[in-house]
């Protein structure tokens, strides 16, 4: 049985894919998680290279491995385990 995935407060996310003019990945952290009237639940994300840019994004788009890589857990309290990004 294979162990399903979560999106967490404090979770660092990196976009994949390529970006314009092949500039860098951005890479954003997740603020909060809130589940909508609908019941899908969503992620608020900061970017990690510009602090005041937010976006809100489904969960299920953050888990599509085509779209985001999780590169990091716990970022919050400090206490990151960064992951193999190989």
């Amino acid at each position: 049985m294979r162990k399903r995935r979560g999106v967490s407060v404090g979770g660092v996310y990196r976009e994949t894919g390529r970006r314009f003019l092949g500039g860098a990945r951005r890479c954003w952290t997740v603020d909060e998680v809130k589940t909508s009237v609908d019941g899908q639940a969503h992620a608020i994300i900061t970017s990690l290279d510009f602090l005041r840019t937010q976006k809100t994004l489904s969960t299920a788009v953050l888990l599509d491995k085509s779209r985001y890589e999780l590169v990091a857990h716990d970022v919050v309290n400090q206490q990151a385990v960064l992951l193999d990004a190989h």
